[in-house]
């Protein structure tokens, strides 16, 4: 691009300010936090006891794991839900409430501004203003703030300070002349004119209502959110650790202190984390208000307050830069430089990204609990929610690195590489992930603390990718206005977002409380569901059971193939636009200085990406001709090359063609020193596309070059892997392209950071010079690609509907049952409140129906004689006592081997008595309800035996209702 002065303003208004986008943000994390707060409150005052769910699972809360408790749930996850959900506030509750607590922020919103112009407070301006000298002044200035009409003006005589503030609403604002202002008018009116511009100007941007609808929800958040969520986490600390003789609470109370403490940290994180965000986009707007105010004439030296700030020492400064994030209001010196060069308002501060990732963390968190705790969550919801999240914090954190990136191409000022802001959003989601913990956190923190550097790490690439989009499409962009590429860039960056979001909540958080997955088992299920001859080199068959439950989640989730697709097709599209040869149309409207010349610039040669796609595919099907040569090798007879056999060589292919998006990425990033992850992530999808034509074709010829023959034994002209495995292939490996290219790309630029200065070689900048002819085979070529792309998503994602709930099934309810839970150490303390809990909370209740049946039963037998009684009210007990049987064997194993086998034979022993009781009525056939009644006897023995094993574990007697 032509060199531009450095100072070259930019109009601060050029592709939106992103203010409002914060406001939305910090009201839906206001909502969601709240009802998460008060639903917990409302839990604890109705009894719900999760702790006490836990238990009755078998969870050891004195002694265990986080790990060991997700595995006490998901084992049994259906027992578990039905627990909550038997004493849970209803899910509706959340709706209520929010709905509630806005309308508590609509009454205050509207009651602000009369509490504010009571008339003990303020005068209206007539009543100081009996000439009408100062309607008509303020008259003139609302016109040159291009107001319709004059606001209502107040007066605050008792205020002494020489400013002034507007309230209300945008459609009725209200202005407050402070006293100190009209003293100061007669000898400084450029002052007064400042001030009142600026009043004007938040009305005039749309400040005013936004404002104050979130001082009205902050106020109403504190006094109906906060305020009793705190009373109540008092209560539950007396309860734990001062009234210890509560047998809700008999286990150790310092074994909760991790979970309590957690609970107030998440409360003071939250809090801080709203007034943060609250107090960042206030001052925000206030140097927006100044700068249009100076742009309406006003003069920059009238505001009050032009103090130099003190040459103070660096830890002063350091202590002032802290309370200045907590103030509505930017400090003096800051404005004036804004005033001078709005450069700061383009800037990347890592404030606004920390607050972006943990306010987006944390809204998808609660948004998910509410669902999980109502039972309402599926495959597709658990993809769609996070895209709410996502959008967000995609239209708060996006936003400013486009304006960050279009300011520093404009002004021709080093542009930010988003790795600095990628890593403050990382560590605010991170920190979030860290303060809401998962099942209890029974621990200070996660047993493997490590796994969240993948959560920084992904804002780190979400930054990256977003940083060198934006720059790719600004430097090309010629349009009349920026947003085309902004609204594509932005949904793209949404979508990877949210797909990242979606596999975290799933899967991801499960590593952070420990490895769950059981090897031995799995392979021991791979052979049970893979009959056939195994290879006698068991490597590729431990490879497979190790990495293909998590390869399979991430491709059969839903809606996962549509971010790949968005990010691949974002950057081919840049292939199709002819840059301009003058300065485009939205660059004149953004710089204040129209006479200076930009051009646009074109992107990289198209070959620096189809190169390395290439290479990348020739050394997929390299891989794949070793992998049929191996097949080949220990090649079974005809009838057993299935089972086994077979899914050894759709795993070996699919790492064959995993290679194509390792080697193209690497050569892409290594070639290239600009849009280096853009250029990767091109690069890894298309060689997918060229690894899986030639893998098709050698699999076409299998059975026809006799040291490939894999499937086949002779040439017959059929694909050796057809169907949904050759779909999950192509799929599986598109999924992982995307993941190769960002960690290839960062790999190289790492090593290359290290290497000398004067190795680095820069990208040509300059334009292709290019035929029409070989500009449209270009274009073609990227076109083709793109809706290639489309319809690979789209099948994708069509083939996947039907697939309900197994579709989405996060992995820690799969891996958690594979992990073996050993409880043989358990203490009898904790196995006493084990059973306690479990006769609490359903199992008592169980056998008490079937010992009240069981009398009646008994009671109708004697009377009949040795007869079948009369089949009415033989034909009810016998289907109660079967529906009995249903819903004990839905409830949860008994937490104690020798009382599960008893619970285990009553079970069956009911079921058994039911159905045979119910046959006999129905065939009259005395013989077969005599024959029925030794299992009504077997049943009545285990209950019997039962009773007394819940009295010897608990020693509290037999159980009651």
């Amino acid at each position: 691009m032509t060199t531009i002065l450095p100072r070259l303003r930019v109009d601060e208004r050029a592709m939106g300010a992103g203010t409002t986008v914060r406001f939305a943000l910090l009201l839906v994390l206001l909502v969601t936090s709240s009802g998460g707060m008060v639903l917990e409150v409302l839990r604890g005052l109705d009894g719900t006891d999760t702790a006490g769910c836990l238990l009755a699972s078998g969870a050891d809360l004195a002694h265990g794991t986080d790990l060991a408790w997700l595995v006490s749930i998901k084992n049994q996850p259906d027992a578990f839900q039905a627990c909550l959900n038997r004493q849970m506030t209803p899910w509706w509750w959340v709706i209520v409430w929010s709905g509630f607590l806005l309308a508590g922020a609509a009454v205050l919103f509207r009651c602000l501004p009369i509490w504010k112009t009571r008339h003990s407070r303020v005068l209206p301006l007539e009543s100081i203003d009996r000439n009408r000298e100062l309607r008509h002044l303020l008259e003139g200035l609302a016109v040159v703030a291009g107001l319709s009409r004059v606001p209502r003006v107040v007066v605050d005589p008792a205020a002494a300070s020489a400013g002034a503030v507007v309230f209300g609403s945008n459609r009725r604002p209200t202005v407050c002349l402070y006293g100190g202002l009209l003293a100061r008018r007669p000898t400084d009116p450029a002052g007064f004119r400042a001030v009142v511009l600026h009043e004007f100007a938040h009305i005039r941007n749309g400040d005013v209502t936004l404002t104050y609808a979130t001082v009205s929800v902050w106020r109403v958040f504190i006094a109906l959110v906060l305020a009793p969520y705190v009373a109540f986490h008092i209560h539950v600390v007396w309860v734990v650790f001062v009234s210890s003789n509560d047998a809700a609470h008999s286990f150790n109370g310092t074994d909760q202190l991790p979970g309590l403490t957690r609970g107030v940290l998440l409360t003071v994180f939250v809090t801080a984390l709203i007034y943060l965000a609250r107090s960042d986009v206030l001052r925000s707007r206030e140097i927006y208000a100044d700068l249009a105010a100076v742009r309406w004439g006003a003069d920059p030296r009238g505001w009050a307050g032009t103090r130099q700030a003190p040459a103070d020492s660096r830890a002063t400064r350091i202590l002032r830069s802290f309370v200045e994030l907590w103030r509505t209001h930017p400090r003096w010196d800051l404005r004036r430089e804004a005033m001078t060069d709005p450069a700061a308002l383009f800037g990347l501060q890592p404030l606004p990204m920390f607050l972006t990732g943990a306010a987006a963390t944390l809204i998808n968190r609660h948004v998910a609990s509410y669902l999980q705790k109502s039972d309402l969550a599926g495959p597709y919801v658990y993809q769609v929610l996070p895209l709410v999240a996502a959008a967000l914090a995609t239209a708060v954190s996006g936003i400013a690195l486009w304006r960050a990136v279009a300011h520093s191409v404009l002004t021709s000022r080093p542009v930010p590489s988003g790795l600095r802001a990628g890593l403050w959003m990382g560590i605010g989601m991170a920190a979030s992930e860290l303060v809401v913990g998962d099942v209890g956190s029974s621990t200070w923190f996660p047993a493997q603390p490590e796994v969240l550097l993948l959560v920084v790490f992904a804002g780190v690439v979400y930054a990256w990718w977003t940083v060198q989009s934006a720059q790719l499409w600004i430097r090309l962009w010629r349009g009349r206005t920026i947003r085309p590429p902004l609204l594509l860039g932005l949904a793209a960056s949404s979508l990877g977002l949210a797909s990242w979001f979606a596999w975290w909540l799933e899967q991801g958080w499960v590593f952070t409380i420990g490895w769950p997955y059981n090897l031995d088992w799995a392979l021991q299920t791979l052979r049970q569901q893979f009959p056939g001859p195994a290879t006698a080199n068991p490597a590729p068959l431990s490879a497979i059971a190790a990495v293909f439950p998590f390869v399979s989640f991430l491709v059969s989730r839903p809606l996962v193939l549509a971010p790949v697709a968005a990010l691949w097709i974002t950057t081919l599209l840049a292939w199709t636009i002819r840059p301009a040869a003058a300065t485009p149309r939205w660059i004149r409207s953004a710089l204040q200085d129209n006479d200076t010349e930009i051009t646009a610039e074109a992107p990289p040669r198209l070959r620096k990406v189809m190169a390395p796609a290439l290479l990348g595919g020739a050394a997929s099907w390299l891989a794949t001709v070793l992998v049929m040569a191996y097949m080949h090798s220990w090649q079974p007879p005809v009838e057993e090359r299935r089972g086994l056999y077979l899914l050894v060589f759709w795993a070996l292919s699919l790492f064959a063609l995993a290679i194509a998006p390792a080697a193209s990425a690497t050569i892409a990033s290594t070639l290239t020193n600009r849009y280096r992850l853009l250029l990767a992530l091109v690069a890894a999808e298309t060689a997918v596309l060229v690894g899986f034509g030639g893998m098709q074709a050698l699999f076409f010829l299998d059975g026809c070059i006799e040291p490939l023959n894999t499937l086949a034994s002779s040439c017959r002209g059929e694909p050796a892997l057809t169907g949904g495995d050759v779909q999950f292939l192509l799929e599986a490996a598109l999924v992982l392209g995307a993941i190769t290219a960002p960690v290839t790309a960062a790999a190289v630029s790492a090593v290359q950071a290290v290497r000398p200065r004067r190795a680095r070689r820069a990208d040509a900048s300059h334009p292709p010079r290019t035929s029409r002819r070989r500009s449209a085979a270009r274009r073609l070529g990227v076109v083709g690609l793109c809706v290639v792309a489309v319809a690979i998503a789209a099948v994708g994602e069509i083939s996947r509907a039907p697939m309900g709930t197994s579709a989405g099934q996060p992995l820690g309810a799969t891996t958690a049952q594979l992990a073996a839970v050993d409880d043989s150490q358990v203490s009898a303390r904790s196995r006493a409140d084990q059973v306690g809990a479990w006769r609490d909370l359903g199992g008592a209740t169980l056998m008490n129906r079937f010992t009240h049946d069981a009398v009646q039963m008994l009671d109708l037998v004697s009377k009949s004689q040795g007869e079948i009684p009369p089949a009415a009210p033989v034909g009810s007990l016998c289907s109660s006592i079967g529906r009995i049987a249903q819903e004990s064997n839905d409830y949860f194993r008994f937490p104690d081997s020798e009382g599960q086998s008893l619970w285990r034979t009553l079970i069956t022993q009911e079921a058994l008595f039911s159905q045979e009781c119910e046959r006999a009525l129905k065939e009259q056939d005395t013989e077969l309800f005599i024959a029925a009644g030794d299992a009504f006897l077997a049943a009545k023995d285990a209950c019997v035996s039962l009773i007394h094993r819940i009295d010897t574990v608990v020693g509290t007697g037999p159980p009651a209702d």
